[in-house]
């Protein structure tokens, strides 16, 4: 089942409320059906919040995952990797 956690806590510099909204996807959701999902919960926590552009209530900030870069693969395969579904 996926998970939503919401944090607040106070801006270090200017003392204002700050948001920190994270889902944890089912397993076998793709990496769009989070991104879609995700979108959908912040808006329906922030009406009017403008994910694309500028939302002047709202500054949006995408923090980075930490698991680090994609690992790259090795070989002479042209940089794709074989996946078995069978």
């Amino acid at each position: 089942m996926a998970q939503l956690t919401i944090e607040v806590c106070r801006h270090p510099q200017t003392g204002s409320p700050l948001y920190r909204v994270s889902l944890a996807s089912d397993e076998d959701a793709t990496p769009r059906e989070h991104e879609q999902d995700h979108r959908r919960a912040l808006q329906k926590l922030f009406p009017g919040i403008d994910l694309e552009g500028d939302s002047p209530p709202y500054h949006v900030e995408r923090e980075q995952s930490q698991a680090g870069p994609p690992m790259m693969s090795g070989g002479d395969d042209g940089g794709y990797e074989v996946i078995d579904l069978g």
